[in-house]
């Protein structure tokens, strides 16, 4: 499959944005059990404009490279996982642009994400999952809210060239994978 170069810089600029606001929050911010994942905007606006597969690969190259130059001390896979899943589901809700199937994809994906990531750390350090997925549970609603927001807004925001991405690239990768 043929990417132009506008396609690739545009993945290498969310790719990197994501792990620039990664890095940063997780210093801020070092509990995770109520932080906005806002790293995870570039991957739902990648999935979106570049496709699923893309999308996908984003997340993955994400999470390994935000693990490296954040200093992280264990590297688990099922982590990987939920962020290859921001990076591929939004853009199943996005085809039609409707702003409540896009909530509600956010919010499938943000509850699959969390499940994956409660269970990554139940099995990585054998603690308690009921108090990590039942805090992240409380914050969901307020995730989705803001994540589909600023979602709305920054697409609603892209030069018409790379809006464009939308109606090529993406239906594209959608029918020939």
């Amino acid at each position: 499959m043929k990417k132009s170069v506008k396609h690739l810089t545009l993945c290498a600029i969310l790719g990197a944005l994501s792990i620039v606001i990664n890095v940063i929050t997780r210093q801020l911010m070092p509990s995770e059990q109520f932080m906005i994942p806002l790293f995870v905007l570039p991957l739902i606006i990648g999935s979106i404009l570049l496709g699923p597969v893309t999308g996908g690969m984003m997340g993955l190259v994400v999470d390994i490279a935000s693990f490296f130059i954040g200093g992280g001390i264990n590297f688990l896979p099922l982590m990987t996982l939920s962020r290859v899943m921001w990076g591929v589901l939004p853009f199943f809700f996005y085809y039609q642009k409707n702003k409540i199937i896009l909530l509600v994809g956010i919010f499938l994906t943000h509850l699959i994400a969390t499940a994956i990531n409660s269970l990554a750390l139940f099995i990585a350090f054998n603690v308690g999952m009921i108090p990590f997925i039942s805090a992240r549970l409380a914050m969901l609603p307020v995730n989705v809210v803001v994540l589909t927001f600023l979602t709305i807004i920054i697409i609603s925001r892209l030069p018409e060239e790379i809006q464009s991405l939308i109606k090529n690239s993406s239906y594209q990768e959608q029918t020939n994978v």
